[in-house]
């Protein structure tokens, strides 16, 4: 139900010319969506179902939430049309509809996420990036577990919103 992940190595290289920070958010909402064979285009999306564990916040009809779809993300405004309904196994559904700008792969899992704004929620965690030095960072055979998922960024701050002036290079290893 949930998309669970684990992060192994974060390896960074801050290519701007000041001290910066990658920061791992971790979302208070997060499960899936099915029902999304029009996601193949870009456009109107209607009846799409999103279904999140018991743990998970609920969704907010008007808020913006990430979709991703095998690495190929995306905002987008929610409208819920139906629910929540409560599941047998504690989960709750939504029938949801939004606006996507791309066409995205229709295989395989379908997240969504949000809960979490960067500058505003704190950061699970958050490691600072010397200019031009190479930053490895591994957390061993378990890894840091995420229950819910994560989301990166790079800032000048360790918990701002502010974007570097150059772009980060980050090399993630997670499961």
């Amino acid at each position: 139900m949930r998309n669970p992940r684990i992060l192994y190595t974060l390896d960074t290289t801050n290519t701007s010319g000041a001290l910066g920070y990658v920061q791992v958010l971790v979302p208070t909402i997060s499960g899936n969506l099915t029902g999304v064979a029009a996601l193949g285009s870009a456009g109107a999306q209607t009846g799409i179902v999103a279904t999140l564990p018991p743990d998970s916040a609920a969704l907010v009809s008007g808020n913006t939430y990430f979709i991703d779809v095998q690495g190929a993300s995306e905002a987008v405004v929610v409208t819920i049309t139906a629910g929540p309904t409560l599941q047998a196994d504690g989960s709750s559904t939504y029938t949801l509809s939004f606006t996507t700008t791309k066409a995205h792969p229709t295989q395989g899992p379908i997240a969504i996420m949000g809960g979490m704004t960067l500058g505003t929620t704190a950061p699970k965690q958050s490691y600072g990036a010397a200019a031009g030095v190479p930053l490895p960072r591994l957390f061993g055979d378990l890894g840091n577990g995420y229950p819910l998922g994560f989301a990166i960024a790079a800032t000048t701050g360790p918990a701002n919103a502010t974007a570097p002036s150059s772009a980060f290079v980050v090399d993630l290893g997670y499961a």
